[in-house]
C-alpha cells in the first residue's frame, strides 16, 4: 500500500519545541519522554493534553490544546474550553505530569465547553489516542471511550467482559462490558477473537507494568470501528482497508462529543493505570483506492520503536 507523502516541515509550527522524526504511514508507540501523535494528513485536532499540571486532582482543570471544537465549522470556535469531570467516585490524580486512575476512577472531557451538540461528530472519522500502563495485576478494565453526553458509546482498550486474560478489544454502545454499566451493550470484539487462550496468535494480552500506545478509530462513513495497539510504520487506516489489530462493524448514529479515560479495580499500590498524551482528531473518510497512513511526529533521539512488540502477533 502506497501512503501519502508527508513532509515533517509542514508540522513545524505546531511542534516547534520538539526535535522531529517523521515517518510516513506510522502511528507508533515509543518512550514517554517526549512525543506527539498525529493522525493522517488533513485531519483536524479536536483536543489534546500531555497532562502538564501540578500534582493533585485533575477534576476541574482545562489545560491542553483545543477542546473548543465546533463540528459545523470544523474549527476551534466554540468557547470556552471544557474542563475535566468524572462520573463516579474514584481516584483522578496527576502525578509527575501523568494522569493516574484506579478503583473506577477516571476523567471525561467534552470536545467543547459550549454544548454537546455543537461539538458532536457523527460523520467522517474520529481518532482517539493515548498511552496506557496497567501497574500490577489488580486492574479489571481500562480504556479510552467515545462519549455522547454522559453515556459511553464505544470503548477501546482492555474490557472486563469475558476477558479473563485481559486482551485488548473494542466494546460497542456504552455497555458494562467495557467500563461501568452505562447501558445495555451491543457486544465485545477482542483481538484474536474472543477465545480465552494465551496463544499470541489469538490476541494481544495487556501485560502488567508495560506501557502501550492505543489508537482507536470510529469511521462513521464506513460503519467501522478499529483499534491499533502499538502501531508501527506499516500500519494505516483506509476505511475497510486497514491494518488495525481488531475491527468491529458499527452502524450506530450516535454522536461523539467527548472522551473518557477510566479504569476499574485496584488500589494505590496495585492496579493503578497511568495515562499520558491524550489526543482526539477528526477527518474525512479516505475513499479507495487512495491510501492514507497514520503519521508519527516526535522528539527524543533513539526512542522510536519501529518494530511491533513480539507479543502482538505470532
Amino acid at each position: 500500500m502506497i501512503t501519502s507523502p508527508v513532509i515533517a516541515l509542514s508540522l513545524r509550527t505546531a511542534l516547534a519545541a520538539l526535535p522531529m522524526l517523521a515517518i510516513v504511514g506510522a502511528w507508533t508507540g515509543w518512550s514517554s519522554i517526549a512525543r506527539a501523535v498525529v493522525p493522517p494528513t488533513g485531519s483536524l485536532l479536536v483536543g489534546s493534553d500531555d497532562f502538564t499540571y501540578s500534582d493533585g486532582t485533575i477534576l476541574g482543570l482545562a489545560g491542553g490544546t483545543g477542546w473548543q471544537w465546533n463540528a459545523t465549522a470544523q474549527a476551534q470556535t466554540a468557547p470556552p474550553a471544557s474542563a475535566y469531570t468524572q462520573f463516579q467516585a474514584g481516584r483522578n490524580d496527576i502525578v509527575n505530569n501523568q494522569f493516574r486512575s484506579f478503583n473506577n476512577g477516571g476523567l471525561a472531557r467534552a470536545y467543547t465547553g459550549d454544548t454537546v451538540t455543537l461539538g458532536g461528530i457523527n460523520t467522517g472519522v474520529v481518532y482517539f489516542s493515548t498511552t496506557m500502563e496497567r501497574v500490577g495485576t489488580f486492574t479489571t478494565y481500562s480504556g479510552i471511550s467515545s462519549m455522547e453526553g454522559t453515556s459511553e458509546r464505544v470503548f477501546f482498550g482492555v474490557p472486563s467482559d469475558n476477558n479473563t486474560l485481559k486482551k485488548f478489544g473494542i466494546v460497542q454502545s456504552g455497555s458494562g462490558q467495557g467500563a461501568l454499566n452505562d447501558g445495555p451493550g451491543v457486544g465485545t470484539t477482542l483481538t484474536g477473537g474472543n477465545a480465552n487462550t494465551a496463544d499470541p496468535a489469538f490476541g494481544i494480552i495487556a501485560a502488567a507494568d508495560t506501557s502501550y500506545t492505543m489508537v482507536g478509530v470510529i469511521d462513521f462513513d464506513n460503519d467501522l470501528l478499529g483499534l491499533f495497539v502499538d502501531p508501527d510504520a506499516n500500519d494505516f487506516w483506509n476505511g475497510p482497508s486497514n491494518t488495525a489489530d481488531v475491527t468491529r462493524p458499527y452502524t450506530a448514529s450516535n454522536f461523539s462529543n467527548g472522551v473518557r479515560l477510566r479504569s476499574g479495580g485496584g488500589n494505590a499500590t496495585n492496579g493503578v493505570v497511568i495515562w499520558d498524551n491524550l489526543a482526539v482528531y477528526t477527518g474525512a473518510s479516505v475513499p479507495e483506492p487512495a491510501a492514507l497512513g497514520l503519521v508519527l511526529v516526535g522528539g527524543g533521539a533513539g526512542l522510536l520503536t519501529l518494530a511491533r512488540r513480539l507479543r502482538r502477533r505470532s
